[in-house]
């Protein structure tokens, strides 16, 4: 009897190790997406309002 319920902790545990991984990559997804819309904020706004240094730099680097 013991040993059957050892077998079944397991999938319960591996679908709380998924569970957790699925909200961190989701987490972590957003996180990305977060900072690529400031950063793209700040280059368009520096671009049209500023000298757009910073926008050239990186328009730069990624050409190479």
């Amino acid at each position: 009897m013991i040993a059957g319920r050892l077998h079944i902790a397991e999938p319960v545990a591996a679908a709380a190790f998924a569970k957790v991984g699925r909200l961190a990559g989701a987490i972590l997804c957003l996180a990305c997406a977060a900072v690529l819309v400031v950063v793209l904020r700040y280059g368009v706004y520096e671009y049209f309002h500023g000298d757009g240094r910073p926008l050239a730099g990186v328009l730069d680097a990624i050409r190479r």
